[in-house]
């Protein structure tokens, strides 16, 4: 049955004007990534402003999820509105906001340890954590065997006990 259904299905380049129409008749939200896929380091996407303003005109529900804590946002709203789109916060899945819900749906109360940058960090902050973010100083790459050591005692030295470790990108 799975075969026969795949063998059956199209490219969506390949579908006529009906099929790509009761395609998109077929879902009434588009959950999408943002970098890579609606803008790149040389700017958008070719033709995603049209086609976002599109699916809005439609009637469609759009999600944008990101992965990068590296912007607030303030700043992927104003990525947005350069295309052309206004979205709206809770059109955005900011990734520290992502964090910041669980920890506070788990009531975590003890400190975050937190490799990421100081965006990120701030919107932990800002949402009542105790923010530690570890020894600023690179640990030297001697490939020694006993490498954790090291990260223990820092946090033997430095107090309020870890509840969380929280990774996002560290530059």
């Amino acid at each position: 049955m799975a075969e026969q259904a795949k063998k059956e299905m199209k490219h969506i380049l390949d579908l006529s004007k009906a099929e790509r129409r009761l395609f998109l008749h077929s879902f009434d939200t588009l959950m999408s990534d943002c970098d890579g896929v609606l803008w790149n380091f040389t700017g958008p996407i070719p033709g995603v402003d049209k086609a976002l303003q599109l699916l809005r005109t439609d009637g469609k529900k759009l999600a944008f999820i990101s992965n990068n804590g590296m912007r607030t946002m303030e700043e992927y709203q104003k990525k947005f509105h350069s295309l052309g789109i206004d979205a709206l916060e809770e059109e955005i899945v900011h990734p520290a906001l992502t964090t910041v819900h669980y920890l506070k749906s788990i009531r975590m109360r003890d400190a975050v340890y937190c490799i990421g940058t100081e965006v990120f960090k701030d919107y932990l902050r800002k949402a009542g954590f105790k923010v530690l973010d570890g020894p600023k100083e690179r640990f030297p790459d001697s490939r020694e065997a006993n490498q954790v050591r090291v990260y223990s005692d820092y946090f033997e030295q430095h107090g309020p006990k870890v509840g969380a470790v929280v990774i996002d990108i560290d530059v």
